[in-house]
């Protein structure tokens, strides 16, 4: 328990679920150039990028980072999430499969 306690507190927690993301994110762009199957790069880098920017938040949190650090990598966070959001976006009444079996065919 010890050891969990100072994985945490040391923020090296973070580290691995940032080196977890990065390898999900490296298998899924690899499936996509690959098999055109899956998330496309930019829809993919904006959701991971937001949720990636927020574990950097909490690991400069934790490790006592200078606060523009912090608030760097927390407006980071926005930026990918109203990406993410504006590319998910869609008009009232249609949803983004509906939307996408239309266009494929």
């Amino acid at each position: 328990m010890a050891e969990l306690q100072r994985l945490i507190e040391s923020g090296n927690i973070v580290l691995i679920m940032l080196a977890v993301v990065a390898l999900e994110a490296l298998v899924l762009l690899v499936l996509w150039h690959s098999h055109r199957q899956g998330v496309a790069p930019l829809d993919l880098l904006a959701n991971l990028g937001a949720g990636g920017s927020l574990m950097l938040a909490l690991y400069l949190a934790l490790t006592g980072a200078d606060w523009r650090w912090l608030t760097a990598a927390l407006l980071l966070s926005l930026a990918c999430h109203s990406i993410d959001m504006l590319r998910r976006w869609t008009p009232a009444g249609r949803s983004q499969v509906a939307g996408r079996r239309k266009a494929g065919g």
